[in-house]
């Protein structure tokens, strides 16, 4: 690693060092801002993630560099959240996880409500379907598509990226717009009954807000920085870049580091080779390549290089053991301490099938944090369950008989009971998410009535209710009610799949299934994968409870296993990795020509320093 300034020996203002998984990028970094801390003026790292910000923190403190106003480590984000509080603009602050929670099922049932004619299949309530509508909102911001100005531009941008339909997204983004700006806490009303502050933001959508805010040049944040320093470049988006871009003055120098085949985050509009390009065009960079590792062997190393198409020389480390597991074997990787291991994905899709294959080896005797008992397809059953018995599956205590008739494995009656408060909560998020469907008829407050006063007694009454009467408004579609009425005539020892598979058919609750990309797969697959299992174990109404519960347990996203996507990967490094649904040349079904796939694959497996297992896919 050079003791020389990047900037003295290349003679530039501007430095891209282009480098690889595990080739001490951040290290680099860091060492070349130390080498300049005694220059006049202000330094500035900047990192795309907080985790990578906190790894930058880490490292210069290790070297002796104290950070002050004259030398800052940042976020992007961080730093645009500053400038925007120092601009009077204090929006609340809301994680991506709260606006899943609290801002988008009401939300999509708000905008679902307006459409006279929904052609098209719409996002179901559940967590899952959330996180797949957020990432078609921040490509549709950070694309630029919200601006087009008519509905063909906007598909010309958006093209197959989106994984729900595109005017539907349109027209979430223009409610989640205006919440953005009206929105309040309750808590934060004060004495007097005004709003103390309005509106919330995510800290990714700083960059956006800050760059149309009427006095975004006048802060101070952005003003005066002489050394710039932008770590995870691959993961900036062109947005992100002109934010970064306005912070350079004709006496600055700035030196970007980062791996183009690092780039999975299409969805988020990053465009890694765009924004290199732009980079070293813009400001005649000088390039400098470290496409050495030191966090795998040369075996790993070799993959690594056929991935993207780089030659990437390795440390002399001990090879790592790489080996391959079939569908019906447990990985014994799996079994290893949680802060060791993960499981990685190549996106949510297949990582909800990985879910269910753990959960097929073991039944709810091990922890993953995967939640499958939150996927729609299971509150379905749990709701159809406790109308035919008026009880939650959860609290649910199986006879004898019914118990014997699985096979060892479940173990139901060596488990404490849940809790009646844990059932009562998980009860009403499925209720909630069944009269999301564009099946029932219910209005807004209609609906919300329902779902605050439902428990199973009370869901069974007023499904019974209205069932049986011929006149009124109808609560639920023709064909709704014809399928719950087969459903309440089935006994409860009849097989569950093939009535299951029945009642979907004549409700037609996938029939829709073409008009939407990776979300609508993702809801029909699992309710397969659903299928295939209850078919498998000889499932009924009467043992349903025994898997309701196993997949209850089976989540913690504590202590349990780490199932991660690649995405959720990025920037960790872990001694075992299991990859699913992969092989040595990439993940599978193999997608020709697809650049990201490959991107994926080589971030994948460039995450391991160990052990590596391919686990091959029941699905």
């Amino acid at each position: 690693m050079s003791d020389v300034s990047f900037f003295v020996q290349q003679n530039k203002r501007a430095i891209l060092i282009e480098g690889v998984a595990g080739s001490g990028k951040s290290t680099l970094l860091a060492k070349q801002m130390l080498l300049h801390r005694d220059e006049v003026g202000k330094r500035l790292m900047l990192s795309f993630s907080r985790a990578g910000a906190e790894v930058l923190r880490e490292y210069t403190a290790q070297m002796g560099l104290v950070l002050n106003d004259e030398n800052k480590i940042s976020t992007i984000d961080a730093l645009a959240m500053e400038a925007l509080h120092e601009l009077g603009d204090e929006r609340s602050l809301l994680s991506s996880y709260e606006v899943v929670e609290r801002i988008l099922p009401d939300l999509v049932e708000a905008v679902c409500d307006e459409f006279e004619v929904m052609d098209f299949y719409a996002p179901q309530l559940s967590e899952q379907a959330m996180w797949l509508l957020l990432e078609d909102l921040d490509y549709f911001r950070a694309s630029l598509a919200y601006k087009a100005s008519t509905f063909e531009e906007q598909q010309e941008i958006c093209g197959d990226r989106l994984n729900f339909d595109l005017r539907l997204v349109a027209a979430c983004f223009e409610r989640y717009e205006e919440l953005r700006w009206t929105w309040y806490r309750r808590s934060e009303v004060s004495l007097s009954g005004y709003r103390e502050r309005e509106g919330f933001r995510r800290a990714s959508e700083a960059v956006s807000d800050l760059y149309h805010h009427d006095y975004f040049e006048q802060s101070k944040t952005l003003r005066a920085y002489r050394f710039i320093f932008i770590d995870e470049f691959h993961d900036v988006s062109p947005l992100q870049l002109a934010f970064i871009q306005s912070m350079i003055g004709s006496d600055s120098f700035v030196m970007a580091v980062g791996d183009r085949a690092q780039n999975v985050f299409a969805w988020r509009g990053a465009d890694t080779e765009l924004v290199f390009n732009q980079f070293v065009e813009t400001y005649q960079a000088g390039v400098v390549t470290q496409y050495f590792s030191y966090r795998f062997d040369q075996g790993i190393a070799d993959l690594a290089s056929k991935a993207s198409g780089k030659r990437i020389e390795a440390a002399a480390k001990p090879a790592v053991q790489i080996d391959y597991r079939a569908k019906h074997v447990f990985p014994e990787l799996l079994s290893k301490p949680r802060n060791r291991v993960a499981l990685i994905a190549q996106n949510q899709l297949q990582l909800m099938k990985a879910a269910w294959q753990i959960w097929m080896h073991t039944r709810g005797a091990y922890r993953f944090s995967y939640r499958l008992s939150q996927l729609h397809v299971v509150s379905l059953v749990n709701v159809l369950y406790a109308l035919k018995t008026a009880k939650s599956p959860l609290r649910a205590v199986l006879s004898e008989q019914a118990e014997s008739a699985f096979e060892p494995g479940f173990n139901l009656a060596a488990a404490p009971q849940i809790a009646m408060s844990a059932a009562k909560k998980a009860f009403s998020y499925d209720v909630k998410r069944f009269y999301q469907g564009a099946y029932c008829l219910l209005s807004a407050e209609a609906k919300a009535e329902v779902i605050k006063a439902a428990d199973p007694k009370s869901f069974q009454s007023y499904t019974f209710m209205h069932l049986s009467r011929s006149e009124g408004d109808p609560v639920f579609s023709e064909a709704m009610i014809m399928a719950l009425r087969g459903i309440l005539k089935s006994s409860m020892q009849q097989p569950l799949a093939p009535l299951l598979n029945d009642f979907a058919e004549q409700a037609g609750l996938f029939r829709m299934i073409e008009s939407a990309g990776l979300s609508s797969e993702y809801h029909f697959s699992s309710w397969q994968i659903l299928l295939r299992i209850l078919h498998s174990l000889g499932t009924s109404f009467e043992t349903w409870p025994q898997i309701s519960q196993s997949l209850y347990r089976a989540w913690n996203d504590r202590s349990g296993l780490q199932c991660l996507t690649v995405a959720q990967a990025k920037g960790k490094e872990f001694e075992h990795v299991v990859l699913y649904s992969a092989d040595e040349h990439s993940f599978l079904p193999r997608k020709a020509g697809v650049e990201s796939a490959q991107n994926e694959f080589y971030v994948g497996l460039t995450r391991v320093k160990k052990h590596l297992q391919f686990w091959q896919s029941y699905f």
